[in-house]
């Protein structure tokens, strides 16, 4: 069975959405901006091979202080918030 795909959230989409498909590209993946307008779906084919490597992608295109994001997985339902702690480092909140 394929992998869904995953659905990553914004608090401010159209800015951090574009820049998060420029981060994908180094993956093979690639995003498209759902109907609703503040999430990304991104399709997944089996190209990373750490479900990390796609948080750090994510993390990477929002904003330093201000930006966070919800990344959720089709496949298992995880959902995690990712924001950044100090300029190097995103702080991982898993949703229950």
């Amino acid at each position: 069975m394929t992998h869904p795909g995953f659905v990553v959230e914004f608090n401010r989409p159209t800015v951090y959405g574009k820049q998060l498909s420029e981060h994908l590209v180094s993956l093979g993946m690639k995003s498209r901006q759902l109907v609703h307008k503040t999430a990304w779906w991104v399709t997944y084919d089996g190209v990373f091979a750490d479900y990390k490597d796609l948080k750090h992608a994510v993390a990477r295109s929002i904003n330093k202080r201000l930006g966070s994001a919800l990344v959720i997985s089709r496949k298992t339902g995880r959902t995690d918030i990712l924001r950044w702690r100090n300029p190097h480092k995103f702080f991982v909140t898993k949703v229950k």
